[in-house]
């Protein structure tokens, strides 16, 4: 959810790009990513608006 942070574009890679993604705008302040691991290990996600890490960034999921 971005509607604190104004207009701008999302950035978004997985284990440092080594992990295609895709973002899609849900609304005009709301994004949906996603990803498929092709392996069973932790993931790192780094999220960044207009080049500034998004609080929280990175995050991990396995």
């Amino acid at each position: 959810e971005t509607s604190q942070a104004g207009p701008g574009n999302l950035e978004v890679t997985v284990n440092g790009g080594r992990v295609p993604t895709s973002a899609q705008a849900q609304g005009p302040h709301t994004y949906a990513i996603s990803f498929t691991p092709r392996e069973a290990v932790i993931h790192t996600v780094d999220l960044r608006f207009n080049s500034e890490d998004v609080p929280g960034s990175p995050f991990s999921c396995q």
